[in-house]
C-alpha cells in the first residue's frame, strides 16, 4: 500500500514495523537533497553555452537547440546504463558532430571541466536537507549516498566539497564505482556487496521513482519518494513500487 504522508498528525506518528527495522538509508543526490534541475543546471547551462560559443565562434541558438535535444535524448527519453552517458564533454561533443565542428580531446576535456566549475556558484541543498541528514545520523541510521555519474566521480566529488555533506555519510558511491547508471540492479548488488547493507533493513530516498526506487524495490528495499522539483507533481498511484511518498526532504524526520 502506498503511504502519502502529508504530514496530518495521526500520519506523521504512525510507524510500520517496516520503517522499526530500518538501519541504513540510501539517498540520492540531484534534485533530492541538491537543487539541481530548478535552477543551478539552468543557470550553469546558459552561462557555459555562451562561453564556449563566443570562444569557438559557434552560434548560440543552434548550439543550444542542439544541446537540450542530446540532453534529453540522453536523460529522459531513453535509459543510459553507461556512466559515459551524462559527461557534458560527451555531450559537447555530440554537438560538434551535428555542427560538423572539430575539436581537440583535450580542449572539449577543458570545457567539460569549465560546466562543473561554473555550476559550484550555483548550487544549493533544498531547504531541510542538511537537517535531515543530520537528524537522520543523530538517530543512528547508517547513511549511503547513491548517485548517477556526470561522468567522472570527481564532479560529484566538486559538488559534495561546496555543500559541505560528505560529513554525513558513511559511504559515498556513483555509478563511476557501480559502473552503471542507475535504475541497473548493478548499483544495489554493489552496495549489498561492498558496504553490507542488509535489504530489508534497509531504506532508499529519491525523487526519480523510476531511477532511485524501481531499481531498490526488486532487492525488497523500502522506497521512499520525496515529491519535489521535477516530481512535484508525480502520480504516485502509477508506481507499485513506491512505499512512501513525502512532499519534500526536510519531511523525512516525520516518516523515519
Amino acid at each position: 500500500m502506498i503511504k502519502t504522508v502529508k504530514m496530518a498528525k495521526t500520519e506523521t506518528n504512525r510507524k510500520t514495523d517496516r520503517l522499526k527495522n530500518i538501519k541504513t538509508v540510501i539517498l540520492d543526490f540531484d534534485n533530492t537533497l541538491e537543487i539541481w534541475c530548478a535552477y543551478a543546471e539552468k543557470v550553469t547551462e546558459t552561462k557555459w553555452i555562451k562561453t564556449v560559443c563566443n570562444n569557438e565562434n559557434l552560434p548560440i541558438s543552434k548550439f543550444s537547440k542542439i544541446y537540450k535535444d542530446i540532453k534529453a535524448k540522453m536523460l529522459w527519453k531513453e535509459i543510459h546504463y553507461n556512466t559515459d552517458a551524462y559527461s557534458r564533454g560527451l555531450w559537447l561533443s555530440l554537438v560538434l558532430e551535428k555542427l560538423d565542428k572539430k575539436m581537440s580531446a583535450s580542449k572539449i576535456k577543458s570545457y567539460n571541466n569549465l560546466y562543473w566549475k561554473i555550476s559550484l556558484d550555483y548550487i544549493s541543498l533544498y531547504s531541510g536537507a542538511e537537517e535531515t541528514l543530520k537528524y537522520l545520523r543523530e538517530k543512528g541510521y547508517g547513511l549511503i549516498m547513491l548517485t548517477d555519474s556526470d561522468g567522472e566521480k570527481k564532479y560529484k566529488n566538486w559538488r559534495l566539497n561546496r555543500l559541505k555533506i560528505k560529513k554525513y555519510f558513511n559511504s559515498i558511491i556513483t555509478t563511476d564505482d557501480t559502473k552503471a547508471n542507475k535504475p541497473s540492479p548493478k548499483n544495489y548488488e554493489y552496495l549489498i556487496n561492498n558496504t553490507g547493507i542488509i535489504p530489508k533493513e534497509t531504506a532508499v530516498i529519491g525523487d526519480s521513482p523510476k531511477k532511485d526506487l524501481s531499481g531498490a524495490k526488486k532487492f525488497g528495499i523500502t522506497t521512499i519518494l520525496v515529491k519535489q522539483g521535477m516530481s512535484r507533481n508525480v502520480d504516485i498511484s502509477k508506481y507499485k513500487y513506491i512505499d512512501y511518498a513525502l512532499s519534500h526532504i526536510k519531511d523525512v524526520p516525520k516518516l523515519l
